[in-house]
């Protein structure tokens, strides 16, 4: 996946201009902009995983278009996701029991390079998959979520955490899968 510093600028130009033609209806005052780093900001991944010739790949569909690409970085995604992406699919492939009519794979991070992937299955999970994942988990230090029809595994944690300064005060803010938050964070 490339990323166009260009389109990036021109589309937040668009972006703001519109935003502003809407303010200015209304006696708001200015907003800050703040833009978002242009790679390594997004905190979650969704990834098809496509079967060719027996070797699982993750894959996304061209914006608007049936046509697959096949990809094994995510520039847009965490520094931790893309680090975890090729060992994650390395050792995918080198085990039946976690190959095997594997549907899609879901990246979640935090800010502190925890993460939490999600394997979505086509099949019912059974304890081979519970201990070929439980070695995943050990060697890349991830927590993972197996699905399947009616079965949810747990491996480590169901959720990412976020430690949150706000002016005195720090929080602790849990994720977990399926949930959106749009968190930005310098030090991914």
């Amino acid at each position: 996946m490339h990323i166009n510093l260009e389109n990036y600028n021109s589309a937040l130009n668009r972006k703001i201009k519109n935003f502003k033609i809407l303010l200015s209806k209304h006696d708001f005052p200015t907003p800050k902009i703040f833009p978002s780093p242009i790679k390594n900001f997004r905190m979650r991944a969704e990834f098809r995983i496509w079967h060719d010739d027996g070797v699982a790949k993750y894959a996304m569909n061209y914006p608007g278009q049936k046509k697959v690409y096949f990809l094994e970085e995510f520039p847009i995604a965490s520094l931790i996701i893309n680090k975890t992406m090729n060992p994650l699919i390395k050792m995918i492939n080198n085990c039946l029991a976690l190959k095997e009519k594997l549907f899609s794979v879901e990246f979640l991070s935090s800010g502190q390079n925890k993460i939490l992937i999600t394997l979505i299955y086509h099949k019912p999970l059974n304890n081979d998959w519970s201990l070929s994942a439980e070695r995943v988990r050990r060697e890349l230090g991830v927590s993972i979520i197996g699905r399947s029809r009616k079965k949810k595994i747990v491996l480590g944690d169901s959720f990412v955490e976020e430690n949150i300064k706000v002016k005195d005060h720090s929080f602790v803010f849990r994720t977990t899968r399926g949930v959106f938050y749009s968190a930005k964070f310098k030090n991914q």
